[in-house]
C-alpha cells in the first residue's frame, strides 16, 4: 500500500487499488467528444460524472476536449490530448471514435458510438474480443430508425411526409434504414442538418400540418440544440420522435432509445478495467440492454392527437 504521505496528490478513490497504487503518477484519462463538452451535453455530463465518482478530477486526472463538429478542430484537440499522455482515451461519437482509432494506435480507446458497427468499420475483430486497442459501447442498430418511424405513424397515421434530422458525420447507416422504411410505407421524406438553425423551420414551412412528422436520428452533441428544435416543432404543429426518451419535454411527442444514465456509466467501468491493467482488446464491446419509451401527452393533446392505448401500454414514462 502506498504510504499516505507520498500519495496526497492521488485521488483517494484510487488508493484502495494496489495495482494503481504502484503507478508512478496519478492515472490520466482523456475525454474527446465529437461536438461538445458543455454542461448541457448529456453524454459528457453522464460519462464525466461517472469518472469523477471514481475519483478523477477534471483538469488534474481527466482532461476534456471537443471537436465542435469540425474535422480540423477534432484532429487538433486529439493531438492536444495525446500530448497530455493519458493512460486511456474516452472517445464519444462516431467522428471522435474513428479519429482516435486511426491516429492513436497504441493508446487504449473506450469508444461511445451509437452509429457505427465496430466490426464492419475495422475497429474490432469481433464484439466478444475486439483484439486491438479499441473497445467500449456501440449501438449500431439501424433497425431502430425504422422503429422510430413506425412509432410516429402509429401516433399520427395521417402523416405522409417525414423530415429526418440527421448528422452526416455519423455515417449513412441509420439514414439508409430510415429512408428505406419511409419508401416501404409510401412516404416522401426530407433530410435536414440538426446543427443548422434554419434547416428544420424551412423544411416544415411549406408542409401542411397533419400530414408531416419529424424523426430525429442519433446525433452526438444534439442535446444542447433540443430547445431550438422543439420550438420549431411546436411552431409548425408537427409530431416528432426522438432517440432521446429523457428529452421529450422539449417539444417531441415521443422518445424511444437507450437508457442513457445506465449505458453511459458503463464507459467509466471499462476505463476502470483498463486502468487496472486489463487489455482493451480482451474487453468485450457492450451493447445496450435497457431501453426507454416516453410519451408527452401535453404535446399530443396540443396537436389534437389521441395516443393509442397500445402505445400507452408500452410507455415507461407518460408526461401529463
Amino acid at each position: 500500500m502506498t504510504p499516505r504521505r507520498t500519495a496526497l496528490a492521488l485521488p483517494l478513490a484510487w488508493l484502495a487499488r494496489p495495482a494503481r497504487a504502484q503507478l508512478r503518477r496519478p492515472p490520466r484519462v482523456g475525454y474527446l467528444h465529437s461536438v461538445s463538452i458543455g454542461p448541457a451535453n448529456n453524454a459528457t455530463r453522464l460519462i464525466v460524472g461517472a469518472l469523477k465518482a471514481r475519483g478523477l478530477v477534471e483538469g488534474q486526472t481527466i482532461f476534456l476536449r471537443a471537436g465542435r463538429g469540425e474535422p480540423a478542430i477534432l484532429a487538433r484537440v486529439l493531438d492536444e490530448l495525446v500530448a497530455i499522455d493519458p493512460d486511456v482515451l474516452v472517445a464519444v461519437g462516431a467522428p471522435a471514435v474513428l479519429a482516435a482509432a486511426q491516429h492513436v494506435r497504441r493508446l487504449p480507446v473506450v469508444g461511445v458510438d451509437l452509429e457505427t458497427d465496430p466490426v464492419a468499420a475495422g475497429l474490432a475483430t469481433s464484439v466478444a474480443r475486439p483484439g486491438g486497442h479499441v473497445t467500449g459501447l456501440f449501438l449500431d442498430q439501424p433497425s431502430m430508425a425504422a422503429k422510430w418511424l413506425d412509432l410516429l405513424l402509429e401516433l399520427a397515421p395521417t402523416v405522409r411526409h417525414v423530415v429526418f434530422i440527421w448528422d452526416a458525420m455519423t455515417g449513412p447507416h441509420q439514414l439508409h434504414a430510415a429512408t428505406a422504411q419511409a419508401m416501404r410505407r409510401r412516404l416522401t421524406s426530407d433530410v435536414v442538418n440538426p446543427f443548422d438553425p434554419d434547416a428544420l423551420p424551412s423544411a416544415l414551412a411549406t408542409r401542411t400540418p397533419g400530414t408531416t412528422g419529424v424523426v430525429m436520428l442519433t446525433a452526438p452533441g444534439i442535446t444542447e440544440h433540443l430547445p431550438r428544435i422543439g420550438v420549431s416543432l411546436r411552431a409548425a404543429r408537427v409530431p416528432g420522435v426522438t432517440f432521446l426518451p429523457n428529452f421529450v419535454g422539449h417539444g417531441f411527442a415521443m422518445g424511444y432509445g437507450i437508457d442513457q444514465a445506465h449505458y453511459y456509466a458503463r464507459a467509466a467501468a471499462i476505463v476502470d478495467r483498463i486502468l487496472d491493467g486489463d487489455d482493451p482488446g480482451a474487453i468485450p464491446i457492450e451493447r445496450p440492454t435497457r431501453f426507454r419509451f416516453a410519451i408527452d401527452v401535453r404535446i399530443t393533446d396540443a396537436l389534437g392527437l389521441v395516443v393509442p392505448n397500445t402505445l400507452l401500454a408500452q410507455a415507461d414514462e407518460v408526461l401529463e
